[in-house]
């Protein structure tokens, strides 16, 4: 992005003359006004700062005296951040009167000296917040000057920082701090995003429109914007342009039908800069949406993301046809005075809101407090009193609102991620809570609707100590979360989860015993998120619809999708990416959600849907008002056919599928009509036509027969297409079939061909290229020549780049005499061009460079060039980026990777991984780690032909390794690594889980997540030597696991992953699981889910 990139090359005066606003100083003290062309305010920070319209700067906090930090650097006056005093931040407070009345945001430009391998930022006071905070710059050693430019999102600037509007926030410890120095900051206001300003940004608050409203506000210094519409596979349905007037433009696309669109948008600033968005348009929502009984719904999480774009999410839920909602409203926010209640916080706003919107509304109560049992889930006599006496003063003022009657109470106490409290996570201990609280609940509301447990998993064993403890007695609705996305690997479809199968069993076993409660049972979380890691927006658009349709099949009333929008920037991280809309584009933190450095920018500045937004809304208008028959048996296993009826039999409605490519034959005498996903229709007339069926569902109403067949046709895709290159595909006549060589229509993306078939006839079609990567659907229709559909048939292709890059460790040499180096393989996807490659620019932590000598990489072909690294920072993590460029078109990769050699058994040369230095602790319920003593200590892998072995001297204060069964050794004191078949962050690999502890009854080695063919268990042929020392306080594993254990038949060549973490468990936490926290080396094991991606990178090495 050009405003926060540090080699920026036109300074902040040069984007003043493209339109960036300014302020100036107006007579008599009045507010300013948006008119000059210069910063707003600047200070030099001199020796004597010299300020224009700041009042003051400080360095760090109270007390520090500028003459410490004043010194020259490179012949420029600066205050250089120090060590000792130990000085991080620089204080700046903006003159009120150069602020504009209302102004929305500001441009910070920093000139710096460019110093060590930290980072800094900008903490501001926001309207949300007082310490907000800005994107990150990195620090590259660079030694020398430059200047970057942050731009700070809803300010407030009422001095709130500490009697400052912001301040600079150098990334670093003391003792770690790095002799960055700043000479100037100069502060410039304006209302629109600088991309608004400089090029081009995308301005709607929300993409998602009702019918007949589609109008995309865009912003741009250019005179005229360009524009390309794309259906939902992103296939052309037209291009435009639109004139632009005062910097604004609208593209008007009022005419679009209900759909999923995808929209690029493209501006001439000197030179072409082009963003991409998604669209939506709906309908209303269906009759019956928001009524009592109404099936689906949402959550969204209040104070995730600004006020603009909650307002958004509730215009998108409503029209969508959410009738429920779900919906946190904390305890802290509540009472933050004992027995004394607040309800003017967000939650509280929101929930009104929604309401007003026609949902009903789920308030989930919960967690903890910090004026009872030290902020832990409550359990002391006092603690659950008080958090029922809030549950009924929350309810009662809810009720009075005619806001919500629906409580939940707690989230997942059977699990240590939402249960920190010192009973446990018992059926009983939940109880204890819950009974209070429902009769407060009630006691407050005479229309309550108590909701529990919400448990985490479908927990079939604790749900059946639940309800024989009398627990349905305590609730008026029974709640779970559960989820599957990654039980078979990334995008596990719900089909093949276990999960769905114990809902069944839970469903059943609560009719059993309710009497004739006729207790409901509501999903209130499921889910598929698509980050890196997990379930393609593809992937995610298919299970939008078979998830809760299975689940409502399983026996739940009610079904809320887990979540409705990407709560963070991050998109390797899960949590981040659950949502079905995409998060706005910003340049600074909302609260605690920042875009990180890993974060593409893309100048969309309101909410866009991805395809599972308006998969689930056609999932929504289809279902709803009708009521589920069952599931049809017209075929095999991998065939579903879910029926819906209604008052009138012409209402029928099927949700159709496969897990795998199955045929039906549909027979009507009236006709039916045949909708898509994406809600594109096709009326059928009467009579027999041919459905091929994947796992994206279609929908059929009206009254026919379907049963299983054999096809008429079958489509021949290319696994994988070029972008912007034609897709050839062909449509083949079905071993088998008999045609009688009729002129036959088809067609398929705007392609189509009149063609007469006969048996093993066959027809080519060349279809559009697309812009977008990722799974293009083709559906092929073909007609008869009466126009009426004979058959249709389906199949996809992977849309790749015409190159890609790629980057990975390389070790060579013997022990002692090691050689590093990134290997940069550029692969060519054309199946008929070859690619040149003019340079390689690369990125090594602060280390960069370029490779300038061309080279050709014919067509699909692989070439790979080698970058020497002198200093490789052993087992340590560096981020990467390398950019192969070609003419014009440049292809880029990035993200982490170590030099992490494992040298022979009995020939290290190489020291040991010092944890104390390159481990990262991770708390458990605020545990806490007071220093090496408390867990630390070294590691080592080394290598046999047979295994792979580790040795791990842990300082340990204490030793709980108190567990009977292994199984649960990883409560207490062990350790634990992974293994990965693949470079981390290719997805596709095996990872193989092991833990090792010393038990009382001795050493044990355990497989958590065992490779192909093989059982959770102890370890098939591991060796484990584990001792206590007491007196020295440390603890030394020695663990060999043959390489057959890790999935491997010999020891692994190239690049793989690995992971480790020692767990610490010091008798002091209460419940099931007794560790403060872990010590890892790498990550992505701890925490659920596992995630390979954050895994060292290792190779064995001194074989040569």
């Amino acid at each position: 992005m050009p405003s926060t990139s540090p080699y920026r090359s036109r300074s902040l005066g040069a984007v003043a003359a493209v339109g960036l606003i300014a302020t100036a100083l107006v007579s008599g003290g009045a507010a300013a006004t948006a008119t000059a062309d210069t910063p707003a305010a600047t200070a030099v920070l001199t020796a004597t700062p010299q300020l224009d319209g700041i009042v003051k700067v400080r360095p760090g906090d109270a007390g520090k005296d500028p003459a410490a930090v004043s010194t020259t650097v490179d012949g420029v006056e600066c205050w250089q951040m120090k060590n000792d005093p130990y000085v991080r931040y620089l204080y700046v407070d903006v003159d009120q009167s150069r602020i504009p009345q209302g102004a929305k945001r500001a441009l910070v430009t920093v000139d710096y000296y460019d110093a060590g391998d930290k980072g800094f930022d900008i903490h501001y006071d926001s309207k949300s917040s007082p310490w907000s905070g800005s994107r990150n710059q990195q620090l590259t050693a660079g030694d020398n000057w430059k200047h970057t430019t942050f731009e700070l999102t809803d300010i407030n600037f009422a001095n709130r920082e500490n009697g400052y509007d912001f301040r600079l926030n150098v990334k670093a410890a003391q003792g770690e701090m790095p002799p960055v120095c700043f000479s100037k900051i100069a502060v410039t206001f304006t209302d629109q995003p600088v991309a608004a300003l400089d090029s081009l940004a995308i301005m709607s608050p929300s993409l998602i429109f009702a019918q007949g409203e589609t109008s995309v506000k865009v912003a741009t210094p250019a005179d005229e914007v360009t524009w390309r519409l794309g259906d939902a596979d992103d296939v052309q349905l037209r291009t435009g342009t639109t004139t632009v007037s005062g910097g604004e433009a609208a593209i008007d696309l009022k005419d679009l039908p209900f759909g999923y669109y995808t929209l690029n948008v493209t501006a001439d600033v000197g030179a072409p800069v082009t963003r991409t968005t998604s669209l939506a348009v709906l309908d209303p929502p269906p009759a019956g949406w928001n009524d009592a009984n109404a099936f689906w719904g949402t959550q969204i999480h209040r104070g995730h993301q600004p006020a603009q774009s909650t307002e958004a999410l509730i215009d998108a839920m409503t029209l969508a046809g959410y009738g429920k909602s779900r919906i946190e409203t904390t305890w802290g926010e509540v009472e933050k005075e004992k027995g004394s209640y607040d309800f003017t916080g967000e939650g509280v706003r929101v929930v009104k809101e929604l309401a007003s919107r026609g949902q009903k509304v789920m308030w989930n109560a919960g967690l903890t407090s910090p004026l009872y049992d030290n902020n832990h889930t409550p359990a002391s006599p006092e603690a659950i009193a008080g958090f029922a006496a809030y549950v009924g003063a929350t309810a009662a003022h809810y009720s009075a609102q005619g806001a919500s009657h629906d409580i939940g109470v707690l989230n997942e106490y059977n699990s240590t991620g939402f249960n920190n409290g010192s009973c446990g996570l018992t059926a009983a201990c939940y109880l204890d809570i819950l009974r209070p609280t429902y009769q407060a609940a009630h006691g407050a509301d005479a229309h309550a609707n108590v909701i529990g447990p919400i448990t985490a998993g479908v927990q079939l064993d604790w749900a059946k100590d639940f309800i024989a403890q009398g627990g349905l007695d305590h609730l008026d609705t029974y709640a779970t979360n559960f989820y599957g996305y990654a039980q078979n690997g990334a995008g596990t479809p719900p089909e093949a989860t276990t999960e769905l199968a114990n809902l069944k069993q839970l469903t059943t076993l609560i009719d059993q015993a309710d009497g004739s409660r006729d207790i409901p049972v509501r999903i209130t979380e499921n889910g598929w998120p698509t980050h890196l890691a997990g379930s393609t927006q593809a992937q995610q658009a298919d299970y939008a619809i078979r998830g809760p349709l299975l689940a409502q099949l399983a026996g739940a009333d009610e079904y809320l999708w887990y979540d409705l929008y990407d709560d963070g920037f991050n998109g390797g991280e899960r949590e981040d990416r659950f949502g079905l809309i995409n998060r706005a584009d910003d340049t600074a933190c909302f609260l605690w959600k920042c875009p990180g450095d890993n974060y593409a920018y893309g100048a969309v500045h309101g909410i866009s849907p991805k395809p599972g937004f308006v998969t689930q809304a056609v999932a929504i208008r289809k279902t709803t008002g009708l009521a589920l028959a069952g599931r049809e048996s017209i075929g095999g296993d991998s065939l579903y056919s879910l029926k819906y009826t209604g008052s009138a039999a012409d209402q029928t409605t099927r949700a159709m599928w496969s897990t795998s490519t199955d045929t039906v034959s549909v027979t009507s005498k009236k006709g039916f009509t045949l909708t898509d996903e994406f809600g594109r229709e096709r009326q059928i007339a009467k009579g027999t036509t041919m459905l091929e069926l994947t796992g994206s569902p279609v929908f059929v109403r009206g009254e026919v027969d379907v049963q299983a067949t054999d096809p008429l046709f079958v489509l021949d895709v290319p696994a994988s297409s070029v972008l912007t290159h034609s897709l050839p595909v062909t449509l083949k006549t079905a071993p088998g079939a008999k045609l009688n060589g009729t002129e036959l229509t088809v067609s398929a993306d705007g392609v189509t061909k009149k063609v007469a078939l006969k048996k093993d006839g066959s027809v080519a079609l060349d279809l559009p290229g697309v812009t977008r990567l990722g799974q293009r659907q083709v559906t092929v229709s073909v007609d008869d020549k009466k126009g009426n559909l004979l058959g249709q048939v389906r199949g996809a292709s992977s849309v790749v780049d015409p190159y890609v890059v790629s980057a990975r460790p390389h070790i060579t040499g013997a022990a002692g005499d090691y050689a590093y180096s990134v290997d940069v393989t550029v692969q060519n996807n054309a199946p008929d061009l070859a690619v040149d490659i003019d340079r390689v620019d690369w990125k090594l932590g602060t280390a960069s460079g370029a490779l300038t000598d061309a080279f050709t990489v014919a067509a699909g072909g692989t070439a790979t060039v080698s970058v020497p690294i002198a200093d490789p920072k052993a087992y340590a993590t560096q981020n990467y980026t390398v950019t192969a460029r070609s003419g014009d078109l440049s292809r880029s990769s990035s993200g982490p990777l170590s030099f992490s050699p494992i040298e022979p058994d009995g020939q290290a040369a190489l020291a040991p991984i010092d944890l104390n230095a390159l481990g990262k602790w991770v708390p458990i319920r605020g545990g806490t780690r007071t220093g090496p003593a408390d867990l630390g200590g070294t590691l080592q892998y080394t290598a046999t032909a047979d295994a792979l072995k580790l040795k791990a001297v842990i300082t340990d204060d204490v030793h709980l390794a108190d567990r009977t069964d292994p199984a649960l050794s990883w409560q207490a004191d062990s350790i634990q690594f992974n293994t990965y078949n693949q470079f981390p962050t290719v997805l596709g690999g095996e990872r193989v889980e092991i833990a090792a502890a010393l038990l009382n009854t001795g050493p044990v080695v355990y497989t958590f997540a065992p490779p192909a063919g093989q059982a959770p268990g102890l370890t098939p042929g591991a060796d484990a030597t584990i001792v206590r020392d007491d007196a020295a306080g440390t603890t030394t594993y020695e663990v060999s696991v043959p390489w057959s254990s890790l999935g491997y038949a010999a020891a692994p060549t190239g690049v793989w992953g690995l992971s480790f973490l020692v767990n610490d468990a010091d008798g002091d936490v209460a419940g099931a699981d007794s560790r403060s926290g872990y010590l890892e080396w790498g990550s992505g094991v701890g925490a659920a889910p596992k995630n390979p991606a954050l895994f060292k990178s290792v190779q064995l090495v001194g074989a040569e």
